[in-house]
């Protein structure tokens, strides 16, 4: 990187990263939003889990995980002491006012540098691929260094057409097939239906942990991101509903594993038994099964 303010946010304190810098300014929509959402959250408790109205909610997992967000609010009135409290939080909040003068966490040229690299084009921050720091790389080794990865045809195949409303066509299809085959519920199905979707992007991260290549750039690991994608919620869906059943299926397939290895070893140490040895044998087969003990507790578990 070059050019005076790109040398100061090289100078930046790795700490920096790590910490929320104050607001400056109060933001009293926002504030107000996160009020009326913590408003709504207290008022659904209190609409769900009362002992008079205990049959209203739904243990069933597909129809509370797998639904479109409700924005349905109870009405006041239910519970004077809720009614009482939210209004008396309400008036705090109305009559709050900011000090004229907040502590800043960062320094000037902290903050400075921050913004700095907020507001620079010519470069991108990312996080290192299987690591706490952030890289900042220049925009165009970066660009170039993602086009040299698409590039490559045994992994990737250039379209010219968009596929995106095929794809989420083709979820459509296979969500109502589904609901027709008395597979998921209705509102399961309104959740996984895709209408406002977007093609998957690709980004990538650094290896820092990696030798440069030939060319002097880091190498990359790319990710192609499936959110806001067609397959999104199905796949979210699958890996909900599969996932105790593979998880189940390792843990029977390890200890089948174990079983016929424990009974390997014995069966081998027992056929090289003899006076001489028998005491070692003996300890080396204790400790064995000490450890296969351990590892089938832990798949178990």
């Amino acid at each position: 990187m070059g050019g005076e303010k790109n040398l100061k946010a090289e100078n930046i304190d790795s700490e920096v990263l790590k910490v929320c810098p104050t607001s400056l300014q109060l933001d009293k929509l926002a504030l107000q939003k996160d009020l009326d959402d913590f408003k709504r959250r207290l008022r659904l408790f209190e609409y769900f889990n009362s002992d008079k109205d205990n049959d209203k909610g739904s243990t069933d997992l597909e129809v509370s995980r797998f639904r479109n967000k409700s924005t349905w609010t109870p009405p006041a009135g239910r519970d004077s002491f809720l009614d009482s409290f939210l209004e008396a939080v309400q008036r705090e909040v109305d009559a709050f006012q900011p000090p004229k003068y907040v502590k800043d966490n960062l320094t000037l040229e902290e903050r400075e540098a921050l913004t700095n690299l907020w507001t620079d084009d010519n470069i991108v921050i990312k996080p290192e691929d299987k690591g706490p720091a952030f890289v900042i790389q220049n925009k165009t080794d970066y660009i170039h260094t993602a086009k040299t990865d698409l590039s490559n045809v045994n992994f990737y195949r250039k379209n010219t057409v968009d596929k995106t409303p095929e794809t989420a066509e083709r979820v459509n299809k296979v969500v109502r097939e589904m609901l027709r085959e008395g597979d998921i519920k209705e509102k399961t199905a309104e959740y996984l239906v895709t209408n406002d979707v977007r093609t998957s992007r690709f980004y990538t991260l650094p290896k820092t942990q990696k030798a440069k290549d030939e060319n002097g750039h880091l190498k990359i690991r790319p990710v192609i991101s499936g959110n806001g994608s067609p397959i999104e919620r199905l796949s979210e869906f699958r890996e909900r509903q599969m996932t105790p059943r593979a998880l189940a299926s390792a843990i029977q397939t390890r200890e089948v594993e174990l079983d016929r290895l424990w009974r390997k070893i014995r069966k081998e140490l027992r056929d090289l038994e003899s006076e001489k040895y028998t005491g070692e044998i003996d300890s080396a087969l204790s400790e064995i099964e000490a450890k296969y003990k351990l590892y089938k507790d832990k798949w178990e578990e």
